[in-house]
């Protein structure tokens, strides 16, 4: 109960706040990569934002950088734990790293590897990480999202739109422009599909071909709503899909979904 009163994070739980954390994606492609995690509880979510490659000044700097672009009252809670995960492609996880990341911290959450990181953290004496790897813990596999690092005009309005729990539900009621991208080598694939995602009323505007490092679809919010991405993963009807943002400044349509 003393540690409760004293935990930040405990008190930003109870009031309904979101809670900053950092994930370092221990090895990519170029050089390990930095995720700001923000959990809201009163979804409960979690999204997990490339800030990019970590800066000389460490986490600090990051901070530094991108907390004038962030909400209250997010930007007044300085996130002092860092998670570690593996590099893309270890384990099984997907070559993009915003998704390697969100599937890590599904994983983690769930069965022995949740048991072993709170023993971890108890071992150590670390009452702030057990109480984030609890509360963690609780988010559905669904509601654990990742996105690339969104370009800075539009980055502002994007970490705003991460705090509402609206913006984790599947929109309805509008209009949803998509397109539909072929990377795999079944060919007439992206029209196939197209027609699916007419009939259940999913706007495709473009097909045709791509290429894709993943190993699955994955599906793209453009907009930086992603319920309407979670929209043409209920159509498409693949629970292996992946949703992850990648935010256009200038975006002429909501979704893209690219099949493999």
């Amino acid at each position: 109960g003393i540690r409760e009163t004293r935990s930040p994070l405990a008190l930003a739980v109870r009031r309904g706040n979101p809670w900053p954390f950092w994930t370092l994606l221990t090895s990519t492609a170029s050089a390990p990569e930095l995720f700001l995690g923000v959990y809201v509880p009163r979804v409960p979510a979690v999204e997990l934002v490339s800030v990019g490659a970590v800066p000389r000044g460490g986490p600090d700097e990051a901070w530094e950088k991108i907390s004038p672009l962030l909400p209250q009252p997010l930007r007044g809670a300085a996130p002092d734990l860092l998670l570690s995960a593996p590099s893309p492609g270890a384990q099984g996880l997907s070559a993009l790293p915003p998704v390697a990341c969100a599937e890590w911290m599904e994983r983690r959450g769930r069965g022995l590897a949740f048991l072993k990181e709170l023993f971890r953290a108890a071992a150590a004496g670390d009452w702030e990480r057990m109480r984030l790897d609890w509360e963690l813990s609780r988010v559905p596999a669904a509601d654990i999202a990742g996105a690339f690092k969104p370009p800075s005009r539009i980055a502002g309005p994007f970490y705003a739109a991460v705090l509402s729990p609206s913006f984790w539900k599947p929109a309805t009621g509008e209009p949803l422009l998509a397109e539909v991208l072929n990377a795999s080598e079944s060919p007439g694939l992206a029209a196939r599909v197209t027609k699916v995602l007419r009939l259940r009323g999913v706007d495709v505007v473009n097909f045709g071909n791509a290429s894709s490092t993943a190993a699955g679809a994955v599906i793209y919010d453009r907009d930086g709503r992603i319920g309407n991405a979670r929209r043409v993963q209920e159509a498409l009807e693949d629970p292996d899909a992946r949703v992850v943002t990648e935010l256009w400044e200038r975006p002429w349509l909501d979704v893209s979904l690219v099949l493999k």
